[in-house]
């Protein structure tokens, strides 16, 4: 498992935030940031590239269900292993999230035995996560460098 892989944290709260991050930095991974809101979690997949997304189920003003949905229609980030997590344990809102091609569901709370396999179990699945992930970076870079080079003009 690569854990130089950066990961993204969407959820409620900055406490929430700092719970998660805490047991993704136990997984090993130190490339971590987080946001309370599923707008800038959008707005940072766009301009920055992540190996995971760890992601509230029930945040406002999107839901991390909308935002999975928004991964799953972006040309670019649709390769993107997304984890949704909630304390609700209504089967409609666990489908709904299978449908929408979530690579794993938590249920809170866990502990850190119980995340770290599911993100082992994930990276064997499909190594650096997904594949052509490294290719998805080097793209993501160049666009980035190019935008860069715009704002400097």
């Amino acid at each position: 498992m690569d854990r130089s892989l950066p990961v993204l944290i969407v959820d409620d709260t900055e406490r929430d935030c700092d719970n998660q991050r805490h047991l993704i930095e136990r997984c090993g991974f130190q490339n971590i940031s987080c946001t309370t809101n599923a707008t800038s979690a959008y707005m940072m997949m766009q301009r920055q590239y992540f190996g995971l997304v760890l992601a509230e189920m029930n945040i406002g003003p999107r839901s991390g269900t909308h935002l999975l949905q928004t991964v799953r229609d972006d040309p670019n980030l649709y390769q993107l292993c997304f984890i949704l997590m909630s304390a609700e344990r209504r089967p409609d809102a666990i489908i709904e999230a299978h449908r929408l091609r979530v690579d794993a569901f938590l249920l809170k709370p866990f502990d850190f035995a119980y995340l770290r396999g599911k993100i082992v179990s994930l990276s064997k699945l499909n190594s650096s996560f997904r594949p052509h992930a490294n290719q998805r970076l080097a793209a993501l870079r160049q666009r980035l460098a190019g935008r860069s080079r715009e704002i400097e003009d």
